[in-house]
């Protein structure tokens, strides 16, 4: 899956943020467009964790249970993201910036 990564994935709504600012030249703004960007993709990772892990567990299907548990992990995962999640922000936003901010400075 990771070695598919291609522009549908570039235009996920979870890149909306970083894509918004453009060739903006404002550095203030870009640097939180791409935390947002950040905490956005920190949110997907931990959403799958809880779903991986709700899905081992021994329970009868109910599809309007599992919709409402998927709902609850995906709010969840975004309080846990936007709170300081599990540290995953911090990391992709450094190797990010150095990528996405960096020639923007020149």
């Amino acid at each position: 899956m990771i070695n598919n990564i291609n522009s549908e994935f570039l235009n996920m709504e979870l890149f909306k943020p970083l894509k918004e600012t453009g060739k903006d030249r404002n550095i203030e703004k870009n640097e939180k467009a791409l935390l947002e960007t950040c905490k956005n993709i920190e949110s997907i990772f931990i959403n799958t964790l809880f779903k991986a892990m709700g899905s081992s567990l021994n329970k009868e299907k109910n599809p309007m249970g599992e919709m409402y548990q998927d709902m609850m992990y995906t709010e969840v995962s975004k309080f846990l993201a936007d709170s300081g999640g599990i540290g995953l922000t911090h990391y992709l936003y450094e190797q990010m910036k150095k990528q996405f901010l960096e020639g923007k400075k020149d």
